[in-house]
């Protein structure tokens, strides 16, 4: 079954997942962050926040979190946005 082998494969991957998602949160907390940094954290959150939501749902915890993250990281975006224009 193809199925296995796929869920194998993300398992394996979620440690090193985990870390991306955390480095892409904290570069929106930082002040520093650039333009770009900005729109690869909210890009990476947004395809952890469908996958979260196709394995696990949208009522569990993790993916709650990951929602509130991506809310979070776009508002810290759109702000990034109206300030440089």
């Amino acid at each position: 079954m193809l199925l296995v082998p796929a869920i194998t494969a993300a398992a394996s991957r979620a440690p090193r997942r985990g870390r991306a998602i955390k480095r892409e949160f904290l570069s929106v907390k930082d002040p520093a962050a650039t333009f770009d940094d900005l729109c690869a954290a909210v890009t990476t959150l947004e395809d952890t926040e469908r996958t979260a939501r196709r394995v696990m749902g949208g009522a569990h915890p993790i993916t709650t979190g990951i929602e509130l993250s991506l809310r979070n990281a776009r508002a810290v975006l759109h702000r990034s946005e109206t300030s440089r224009t």
